[in-house]
C-alpha cells in the first residue's frame, strides 16, 4: 500500500510541468486550430518534459540509491524536481503578444504582424552589433539565400523577422496602393543567382511604443511586450501601411523569436493578407492607440 502511495506521488508530480505547458497556447504551436486544445498539447509535450525529468531524476537517483532511500527520494525530490521545471519554462515561456480571444478584432487601425512559423532560416545573414538594454542588435549582413523552387508560398517570414514576398504578392500590394515598403533581391539558392519571383520588403521605422507599453526582460537577453502594445494616436499621421517598430524585440537564443524590429501594418494590409493570401488571424496582434498626454 505504502508503495502505492509513492508511486503516486512520483507520477503526479511528473506530470505537473506537462499539464502546465499544454495548458499554454503560447508554448506549442499547433496551426490547425481544429486540433489546438490541451489534449493534443499534452500528449506532444509529454515524452520530451518527461525526458527533461529523467536528466534531473538520474541525478538524484544517483546520489540517495547511495544510501538506500529511495522511496524518500521519490518522496521529496519529484515536488521540487517539477517546480523547478516549471520555474524554468515559465522564464521562456512565450507571454508577449498574447493571442487573446476578443471581440471586433478587425476594427483596429494598426497591427503587429508576427507569424509563429518561419518560413526560411536567416540566421547566417546576421551578425551582432551592439546591445540596446537587454536586446543584442545585429545588422543583415548579405542577401537572404532560400531554395524558393522548393517554396509555393506568396509571403514568407525569417527568423529574424524580414519579410519575403512574391512577384504575384507584389503587384496586389500595387494593386491596392499600399504605402511604406520598398523591396531588395534574396538569392535563390539554386541558381545562385537573384530570385525573378521573390523578393525582401523594407521599410523605415516608427516613433517609439507609447509610454504605457510594458516590457519584461528576462535573465537570457529577452526584451519582450509583457501584455499589450501601445502607440500614441498620432502614430496615424505618420504611419504607412507597412512599418516596424523602433524597439528591437526578442530573445538572444531565439525563443520565441530572435531580437528584432518587429512588423506594424495597418487595418488594409491585414484584411488584404487575410483575403488574398490565406494569412491566419492569430498571426496579427492589435495595436492600442492612447493619449500620452
Amino acid at each position: 500500500m505504502n508503495n502505492l502511495f509513492f508511486y503516486f506521488v512520483f507520477i503526479l508530480f511528473s506530470l505537473l510541468p506537462v499539464v502546465y505547458l499544454a495548458k499554454h497556447k503560447t508554448f506549442l504551436f499547433i496551426d490547425n486550430e481544429k486540433n489546438n486544445n490541451f489534449l493534443i498539447r499534452f500528449i506532444f509535450l509529454l515524452p520530451g518534459i518527461l525526458a527533461t525529468e529523467f536528466v534531473f531524476y538520474l541525478v538524484c537517483f544517483i546520489l540517495f540509491a547511495i544510501f538506500d532511500l529511495f522511496w524518500i527520494w521519490v518522496l521529496l525530490m519529484s515536488i521540487p524536481i517539477s517546480i523547478l521545471i516549471i520555474f524554468i519554462f515559465k522564464k521562456v515561456l512565450r507571454t508577449d503578444l498574447p493571442f487573446e480571444d476578443q471581440r471586433d478584432l478587425d476594427q483596429y487601425a494598426l497591427y503587429i504582424f508576427i507569424p509563429n512559423k518561419r518560413e526560411i532560416e536567416d540566421s547566417a545573414s546576421y551578425k551582432a552589433t551592439g546591445k540596446i538594454g537587454y536586446a543584442r542588435t545585429g545588422i543583415q549582413v548579405k542577401k537572404i539565400s532560400a531554395n524558393f523552387s522548393k517554396i509555393n508560398r506568396d509571403i514568407l517570414f525569417t527568423e529574424h523577422g524580414e519579410l519575403i514576398v512574391s512577384i504575384h504578392a507584389l503587384n496586389v500590394f500595387k494593386e491596392n496602393k499600399l504605402t511604406g515598403y520598398d523591396t531588395t533581391s534574396v538569392i535563390d539558392k539554386k541558381s545562385g543567382q537573384e530570385s525573378d519571383f521573390y523578393f525582401q520588403l523594407i521599410t523605415n521605422k516608427l516613433q517609439p511604443l507609447s509610454s504605457q507599453t510594458e516590457f519584461k526582460k528576462g535573465i537570457l537577453g529577452s526584451v519582450l511586450i509583457a501584455e499589450e502594445a501601445f502607440y500614441d494616436h498620432n502614430i496615424l499621421e505618420t504611419a504607412a501601411d507597412f512599418n516596424r517598430t523602433a524597439e528591437y524585440l526578442g530573445d538572444n537564443t531565439g525563443f520565441p523569436y530572435y531580437h528584432q524590429r518587429l512588423w506594424i501594418v495597418t487595418n488594409k494590409v491585414r484584411n488584404m493578407f487575410l483575403s488574398d493570401f490565406n494569412r491566419n488571424e492569430k498571426e496579427f496582434i492589435p495595436v492600442h492607440l492612447v493619449d500620452d498626454e
